[in-house]
């Protein structure tokens, strides 16, 4: 009797514990959004490279139906250093600054993967939030998807991918 009584007591102990783990366990949650991406500045190294800080403004998508989305419908404004060497892009890094419509906030720090101007990969992390999202955190890769040429002063394009979410 006793040892059914300790089985059981530790059976609950792990499913408190399981519990507990997967409240901080947010899954894994689209990112999709329309961004503008506009060159501060743009100066040629030499030997058919280049480096440009530029900024990124743009409005996260709201939620579809049966779609998990934390942030839809956020405003987003990213500070980045891009480096390359014709239209291929060698290095990217930034920051940005999440919003809701509300005043909550959460910042994010990337970094980009070689790739093309028109499709770069960049791994990004969430942390920093305020409110009920000061316990959040998330990392993921996204998509950049440029659509108009790099030459333009204006690029216009979307920002798209999976993050995984958590708490502390």
């Amino acid at each position: 009797m006793r040892r059914i009584a300790t089985t059981l007591a530790l059976l609950a102990m792990i499913a408190g514990a399981t519990s507990a783990l997967a409240q901080r366990d947010l899954g894994l949650h689209r990112l999709h959004g329309a961004v503008d991406l506009i060159w501060a500045a743009m100066e040629a190294n030499g030997r058919g490279t280049w480096t440009g800080t530029y900024t990124i403004r743009g409005q996260l998508s709201e939620a579809e139906d049966g779609d998990e989305m934390l942030l839809a419908g956020w405003s987003l404004h990213c500070d980045g250093v891009m480096s390359g060497a014709d239209h291929s892009v060698t290095g990217d890094t930034g920051t940005c600054r999440f919003e809701s419509g509300s005043g909550s906030r959460i910042l994010a720090h990337y970094s980009g993967v070689d790739g093309g101007w028109s499709r770069s990969a960049l791994r990004i992390g969430f942390h920093g939030g305020t409110g009920v999202y000061r316990t959040l955190h998330g990392e993921g890769t996204i998509a950049r998807l440029m659509c108009l040429p790099f030459t333009m002063p204006v690029g216009w394009g979307f920002l798209t991918g999976q993050i995984a979410w958590h708490r502390d």
